[in-house]
């Protein structure tokens, strides 16, 4: 019998892709939309390129708190996260 692959919701929370990627010990996630059909690779350089953009908006400091707002409400799934980051 085969494990689930480890995959990402092209709707769903950064953070929760992040854990599932760390738990699974991979470095690339595939992303799926809706329908189950892929939509691209979430890449360690993906998550870093948001966190960095988060980083830089005005207002916001480094905090562990701030960081993890990646996978509140308001974060707008994987793909909108990454959208200048190669989630296509």
């Amino acid at each position: 019998m085969r494990a689930e692959p480890v995959m990402a919701r092209a709707n769903g929370p950064l953070a929760q892709a992040v854990l599932a990627r760390d738990q699974a010990g991979i470095n690339r996630l595939p992303v799926v939309d809706l329908a189950g059909r892929p939509a691209g690779i979430l890449t360690r350089g993906d998550v870093l390129r948001v966190l960095a953009r988060r980083i830089r908006r005005p207002g916001r400091g480094v905090s562990s708190a701030r960081l993890w707002q990646l996978s509140g409400p308001h974060s707008g799934g994987v793909a909108n996260e990454c959208r200048t980051a190669r989630i296509r």
